[in-house]
């Protein structure tokens, strides 16, 4: 009987340390997304220079922000920024940027998808366009845009 007692506590003493070592662990398949903190960078599909700010993740919350940089031809580049909180799911973010640009004579409204995997993010623009205050139509339009030219490719920004 008291080696029953002993080969039960050790039995007990295996399924609990398996138990507590298991625990906390992430599956093989769980993706780190706190290694996309930081800035990417890449070239809009009308071939101005943009990037997007991944400044923080808390549980699937992202803090990010979008920038853009567009040519008139009439002077100064017209600059768009957009602070943004936004679910992450399964590496995929839904996002509507909109808001006043640096000039103050246009708005932009944009929307679509951030997507992150393998350390690079991929923007897919779904809607949207620059619009001159006052206009009804706009310049820099999506819709006008064939579907392969809807996506743009950011890579990780570094300073060397």
């Amino acid at each position: 009987m008291k080696k029953n007692k002993w080969l039960i506590l050790v039995c007990l003493l295996i399924v609990t340390v398996v138990a507590l070592t298991g625990c906390g662990k992430k599956e093989k398949n769980e993706i780190d997304y706190s290694t996309y903190i930081g800035q990417f960078e890449g070239i809009d599909p009308w071939g101005n220079k943009m990037s997007v700010t991944f400044r923080k993740l808390k549980g699937n919350k992202l803090d990010w922000a979008y920038g853009d940089g567009y040519e008139t031809g009439a002077g100064e580049p017209i600059r768009v920024f957009s602070e943004q909180v936004s679910k992450l799911e399964n590496g995929i973010v839904s996002f509507k940027v909109e808001g006043d640009a640096s000039d103050g004579g246009y708005t932009f409204e944009y929307s679509g998808t951030l997507s992150l995997k393998d350390d690079i993010v991929t923007l897919k623009y779904e809607s949207g366009q620059l619009t001159p205050n006052g206009a009804k139509s706009g310049i820099y339009r999506v819709d006008a845009l064939d579907e392969g030219a809807k996506t743009v490719v950011l890579e990780k920004y570094s300073k060397s």
